[in-house]
């Protein structure tokens, strides 16, 4: 069987405005995503996007496991009790953009 090399892309350099240069960066210490993968993520979705840190996407990882250990046997417990006490609260601080629909991390 033949061999298929993925096709590697082609680099590119580009001057940016300190503003966005800034943005950028600081998206980049936030997720540990490179500047370029985030200047990728922005042309390719071309619309709002959110970057988190790691640490975000844990907490949604373990609230979807107490999700499914809760469906799978329908008993809650007093930890799972706590987890969901505290997104509702969350949720109750933090005012969510319906057009934000992008999420990413490393």
């Amino acid at each position: 069987m033949k061999n298929s090399k993925r096709s590697r892309g082609k680099r590119i350099t580009v001057t940016l405005p300190q503003e966005l240069y800034e943005d950028f960066k600081e998206r980049s210490l936030q997720t540990g995503l490179s500047m370029s993968r985030i200047i990728y993520l922005r042309l390719i979705k071309r619309g709002n996007m959110v970057l988190v840190p790691r640490y975000v996407l844990d907490e949604i990882k373990k609230l979807n496991e107490t999700y499914r250990r809760i469906e799978a046997d329908g008993v809650i417990n007093v930890n799972d009790r706590e987890l969901l006490m505290r997104v509702i609260e969350l949720e109750n601080k933090i005012s969510f953009d319906k057009k934000t629909n992008y999420v990413f991390g490393k």
